[in-house]
C-alpha cells in the first residue's frame, strides 16, 4: 500500500524578496536558495520553514499555513501553503557634522575635547547636545557625540525604513548637552527634499539616501 504524502508549498509575498528553506530538507526557494518551492512529505510530518530576507528587504511574517514572525512549523495532515511576506527597504543615512572643539586642561594644555592629557580628561569636555530626532522618535536619536567626555566631529546613524512609505521628517536639536561652556548652533541641512527651519523632509526613494545636519560652534 503506497505511503500517503502531502505537498507543502512555500511562497513569497510583498514587494521585497528573500529565501525560504526547510528542515528536513526539500524546500529551497528564492533568489539565492533555488527553485524548489514545493515538496512532498509523509503525512503527519512536521516541517519547519525559515525565511531569510535578501539585501534591502525585511521579513514581515507568515501567512497561510503559519502566522506571525519567526520560523514556521507545519504539521502535514493535508496539502498546505505557507507564504513569507518580504518588504522592500531603504537605508536613510543621517550624518551630524559639528566642529571638533578644543579644550584646555588644568595645566593649560590645549587638546581635542574628551581626549585625556597625561591621563586626565579636560574639565571642559562634555556632550554638546547636538542630535537629531528621526520620524518623531520612531527610532533612536542620532547623537554627536554619544560619549559623555567628548563633543564635536562627525557621526553617521543608519535607519532602515520601508521603501515607498510617506515623507519622513528628521528634526535637528541642540538641547540636552552636558557642557555648559559650549552650545552648538544648527546651521543647515544638506540632501533633503525640503527643509523648514530645523526640519528635514525626505520622500523615501527606491534607493538609499543620505542627509547631513551641519552645526557650528
Amino acid at each position: 500500500m503506497p505511503t500517503r504524502q502531502f505537498t507543502l508549498t512555500a511562497a513569497t509575498g510583498g514587494n521585497g524578496s528573500g529565501d525560504i528553506t526547510s528542515a528536513p530538507a526539500g524546500i529551497a526557494c528564492g533568489p539565492t536558495a533555488g527553485g524548489a518551492c514545493s515538496h512532498d512529505y509523509l503525512a503527519g510530518s512536521q516541517i519547519t520553514l525559515t525565511a531569510k530576507p535578501a539585501a534591502n528587504s525585511r521579513f514581515a511574517g507568515w501567512s497561510g499555513a503559519c502566522s506571525g514572525p519567526g520560523t514556521c512549523t507545519v504539521t502535514l495532515d493535508a496539502a498546505k501553503t505557507a507564504t513569507a511576506q518580504f518588504i522592500a527597504t531603504v537605508t536613510v543615512h543621517v550624518t551630524l557634522q559639528e566642529p571638533q572643539l578644543r579644550c584646555t586642561d588644568d595645566n593649560g594644555n590645549i587638546e581635542v575635547c574628551g581626549l585625556p592629557v597625561d591621563g586626565v580628561v579636560p574639565p571642559d569636555s562634555g556632550y554638546s547636545g547636538a542630535h537629531t530626532v528621526f520620524d518623531k522618535g520612531s527610532q533612536p536619536d542620532c547623537l554627536d557625540n554619544p560619549s559623555p567626555f567628548s563633543y564635536g566631529g562627525t557621526v553617521t546613524c543608519d535607519y532602515l525604513v520601508d521603501a515607498g512609505r510617506p515623507t519622513i521628517n528628521i528634526d535637528a536639536h541642540t538641547d540636552g548637552g552636558s557642557n555648559v561652556h559650549v552650545v552648538p548652533v544648527f546651521d543647515h541641512w544638506d540632501g533633503c527634499d525640503a527643509t523648514i527651519t530645523t526640519r528635514c523632509a525626505i520622500a523615501v526613494p527606491g534607493g538609499n539616501v543620505t542627509v547631513i545636519a551641519v552645526y557650528s560652534a
